[in-house]
């Protein structure tokens, strides 16, 4: 038995709440703690916005988080967006039930040792009081009814709530035969920790009455049985009105919620999963590069008196941090850890795709500005996409060989993909210093070109093994004479490119597939399966008809290694030059545009050089 749970007495003792927070409310039941440790934030540095307290009823909102002076307010679900703005011009943004960014309090074999110990288990969390108001409801008919669920059951843990412990509530369940845990105090800092590790070696969870306990458990795959049973509040009007009202349920709700979990049932249902997504959010989740991006957003956009030592503390210590020891962005994508069930979790999200409500936009104040140039068919609508011609309505049509038209310092990212090698050895200077003027300070310019190098070293490798006599090495020696000058002096549309491709038995395709990615496999794939394969162009004769394809795009001017490429950025002025993979950026969030890799996590062009760079 793990007292980590079970010491109820002293995890119950009555505490002050000590606090870095702007708003303290942040710190009830760990919450800010949770968040900041989710993301590697310092604790003693406080968050720049509100973490709404539970999920409140109907339209109640509560004024400490209205009034609150920082910018913009977190809550759970969905459905508070359009509360909450009744009230307030703060953004709103919803991020899903906090416990999810908890870690877990146990480790793997702790997990295991209790799981082992409890067998099936039954969690239950019986109608609580308050800091203020004390509630009474019949212990013993309560009793009752778990002993008569608990025949399914190997164990059975009463998770009390701090206030009742102090109050002797315990003696009761622990005379019935339970064993009594609790979370914590409700300004103890590890109280979602604690709770989500009781969640987690549970198998289903009972309540008497609402509360988060009922959305926590859904989303972390727990069945919930709700038993209807009358209770008492006592407390003076206006401590009532002030603690209760907001989680007290409209008739409306209340009944739907008793229509969902009043029946026992050891699985989770589509309308418990449909529920407790529209209720608590059990389908909305962040990474940690999507709180990152909150975060700067809010400091970005505000100037609010209080947050300039978490804007020091932010760009002075913070990304600085994640640039030097975060590998990938990537690798902090999934706000869930393995305790969440994977099954609940898609069913919910399923659920929230067939729902008729759309998502709402939330945020009032200008996001980050992110610029794609180049961009081809290659765009996400949350950028600014230019490109030397355009068919869509979100790319604009520009000739960036004559500037980018935006202001000085405007843009937090510039990005470009097989670009810069259009561009001539001379001019290249120039773009990227355009690239420098629209970016802000502390901006980031992420490059993606050709890599010369490996070019390289594949020509000499496979020129060696043919030198041997090795016939496949043969054939990847002349694809990368190709790759490498081809591009470069073509005078026709497609060159010996096309004309490799267009061989009913195309040499070497696999290395060829593997070297430019899906895009190319596609362009073959469509080649090969036309009526009629395309014949070779015929090799233009006239000076101005071969010096207009030559100026119209298609023509590598140049060609970068990781050396010139630094060379030319820190020329440009740019500092912390360094070469990244596909699926790394310094760029929050990056991987969801879907620009240098795909949704399964594929390199769009394997060939390419990859840079990032500080303004």
């Amino acid at each position: 038995m793990l007292k980590a749970f079970t010491n109820i007495n002293e995890l119950a003792r009555d505490r002050e709440l000590i606090t870095p927070e702007i708003c303290s409310q942040n710190d009830f039941y760990g919450h800010a703690t949770a968040l900041k440790n989710f993301i590697g934030w310092e604790n003693a540095i406080p968050l720049p916005f509100v973490l709404e307290h539970g999920a409140f009823a109907g339209d109640f909102v509560w004024d400490v988080d209205i009034s609150s002076p920082v910018p913009e307010i977190l809550c759970g679900p969905t459905r508070r967006i359009s509360v909450l703005k009744k009230w307030t011009d703060k953004a709103v943004e919803p991020i899903g039930p906090l416990i999810q960014y908890a870690k877990n309090l146990l480790t793997e074999n702790q997990i295991h040792s209790e799981k082992k110990r409890l067998g099936k288990n039954l969690l239950v969390f019986p109608a609580h009081s308050t800091h203020h108001v004390s509630i009474t409801y019949d212990i013993q008919a309560f009793i009752k009814e778990i002993k008569n669920i608990s025949t399914n059951f190997d164990s059975v843990r009463i998770c009390l709530y701090w206030k009742d412990i102090l109050q002797g509530i315990a003696f009761y369940y622990e005379d019935a035969g339970f064993e009594c845990v609790t979370a914590g105090h409700i300004f103890d800092p590890m109280f979602l920790t604690r709770l989500k590790s009781l969640l987690t070696i549970t198998d289903m969870t009972m309540s008497n009455k609402n509360g988060s306990h009922i959305g926590y458990s859904i989303l972390m795959g727990k069945p919930h049985y709700l038993w209807k049973q009358l209770y008492e509040l006592a407390a003076p009007n206006d401590i009532l009105q002030r603690d209760c009202s907001g989680f007290s349920f409209p008739a409306g709700l209340s009944k739907q919620l008793y229509k969902t979990f009043s029946v026992f049932n050891e699985e989770l249902s589509a309308e418990q999963l449909n529920f407790a997504d529209d209720y608590w959010g059990i389908g909305v989740s962040k990474s940690k590069a999507d709180i990152i991006f909150i975060i700067d957003s809010i400091l970005s956009n505000s100037s609010i008196h209080g947050l300039e030592s978490i804007k020091e503390y932010f760009y002075g210590v913070y990304l600085p941090n994640i640039r030097d020891n975060i590998s990938s962005i990537g690798s902090f994508q999934c706000a869930s850890d393995e305790a969440v069930i994977p099954l609940a979790k898609f069913l919910c999200l399923q659920a929230t795709k067939q729902s008729k409500s759309p998502l709402l936009t939330t945020r009032s104040f200008a996001k980050p500005v992110y610029v794609n140039l180049g961009c081809g068919n290659n765009f996400h609508s949350d950028w600014l996409n230019f490109d030397f011609s355009s068919h869509h309505p979100d790319v604009s049509q520009v000739n960036l060989r004559s500037g980018i038209p935006l202001p000085d310092n405007h843009a937090d990212v510039v990005y470009h993909s097989h670009l810069l090698e259009h561009f001539t050895k001379d001019e290249a200077p120039q773009f990227i210093a355009e690239c420098y003027r629209i970016l802000k300070p502390g901006g980031l310019l992420r490059v993606a070109v050709p890599d010369l190098e490996t070019i390289a070293k594949l020509y000499l490798l496979n020129m060696e093994k043919s030198l041997d006599g090795d016939l496949v090495a043969e054939d990847r020696y002349d694809w990368m004479m190709i790759e490498m000058y081809d591009q470069t002096v073509r005078n026709r549309s497609g060159g010996a490119m096309l004309d490799w491709w267009v061989q009913p038995q195309m040499r070497s395709g696999d290395f060829i597939i593997e070297r430019l990615g899906d895009e190319a496999k596609g362009v073959i794939h469509a080649l090969h399966n036309s009526i009629t394969l395309p014949s070779p162009l015929p090799e233009p004769t006239e000076p101005l008809e071969i010096g207009r394809f030559r100026l119209s795009g298609e023509v590598h001017q140049w060609m970068y290694d990781r050396f010139s490429l630094a060379r030319l950025l820190r020329h440009a002025g740019f500092r912390d030059i360094r070469r990244v993979g596909a699926d790394e950026s310094q760029i929050p969030g990056f991987s969801r545009f879907g620009l240098d890799t795909d949704v399964n996590s594929t390199t769009r062009k394997p060939d390419s050089l990859f840079v990032e760079a500080i303004k």
